[in-house]
């Protein structure tokens, strides 16, 4: 998943792999591990950031700011 977020240039495909892993963060826990292992390796990039879809609305920003952090304490 990792590999392929960073091999594409389409931003779409990024938003969507981006969208279905916060989409299963956002529910109740327990999480996969898989999954938290790799949304925290995929907002360590410095390539996720850049991304437009991060930023397209103060409201989303601070949603995955958020969530960065919540899983970085854990």
């Amino acid at each position: 998943m990792l590999s392929l977020f960073e091999s594409t240039d389409d931003d779409q495909v990024k938003e969507r792999i981006t969208r279905v892993l916060l989409d299963r963060l956002i529910v109740h826990r327990p999480h996969p591990w898989g999954l938290l292992v790799t949304f925290i390796e995929l907002i360590k990039s410095d390539n996720f950031w850049s991304n437009s879809f991060t930023k397209c609305s103060p409201e989303i920003e601070r949603l995955f700011q958020s969530v960065a952090r919540s899983i970085q304490n854990n």
